[in-house]
């Protein structure tokens, strides 16, 4: 159910910054996902790089740093400023929820409050940077609290970000948040991540993310996105 808590301490975000050339087929999904979820009275911001999809104007920058698609090579990319700038636009919350195009909040009879005592929820995917049983919770839809969001913007500064690139395959946002908030020790299982994610929109959890590999991304244009249930 929608809850006094979602509506007044949660903020939707969506960031859509691409340099890519693709920007308008996701964003004829993320649209429509956008204004439904102000029909049900959620606190929306769209960040976009296109001022026809934006609550708030945003520079174009690129997936990753230095990739080149820009008629400058930057270090300035979407990690950066989901890690760091995004917060600059955001006041008065508790979290956010991060989605995306292939991936959102699709069954609110599903949200608990209990989402909340979190501070970072997202694909939970055990990896080989954490020991033992340990998992990383990845984005795609991902819960953020503002503690978290306080503690990525102390420790992700510009001396830290080069050192991340400087390695060459370690600078994805969701792979430094985890590091960041667990002292690169990852998460401990808790049931709470599958009442959060599913991986396929089949609405045995609050939201999806299917994210698929090489998409066409031409085949957005005219697709609806998936039943948003209340």
């Amino acid at each position: 159910m929608i809850t006094d808590r979602l509506k007044n301490d949660v903020i939707f975000v969506t960031v859509d910054g691409a340099a890519d050339g693709f920007s308008e087929q996701r964003a004829g999904i993320t649209d429509k996902v956008v204004d439904r979820y102000k029909e049900l009275g959620l606190r929306v911001i769209r960040f976009s790089a296109n001022e026809n999809h934006a609550d708030i104007l945003i520079p174009q920058f690129d997936e990753h740093p230095y990739k080149g698609r820009l008629t400058l090579d930057t270090m300035y990319s979407y990690p950066y400023f989901v890690m760091r700038d995004m917060q600059l636009h955001l006041s008065d919350y508790t979290h956010t929820i991060r989605f995306e195009w292939d991936g959102y909040p699709i069954d609110f009879t599903k949200w608990t409050d209990d989402f909340l005592n979190y501070d970072l929820l997202a694909e939970p995917s055990s990896h080989h940077r954490y020991e033992g049983d340990r998992y990383g919770l990845y984005g795609g839809m991902s819960l953020k609290s503002k503690k978290a969001d306080k503690i990525l913007r102390e420790k992700v500064t510009t001396e830290y970000w080069k050192t991340r690139i400087d390695r060459g395959n370690d600078y994805n946002e969701d792979v430094i948040t985890n590091d960041m908030l667990t002292h690169y020790k990852g998460w401990e299982w808790d049931d709470i991540f599958s009442k959060w994610h599913s991986r396929k929109p089949d609405y045995s959890a609050f939201g999806f993310h299917e994210s698929v590999s090489n998409k066409n991304y031409d085949d957005l244009v005219g697709v609806e996105p998936y039943e948003i249930r209340v």
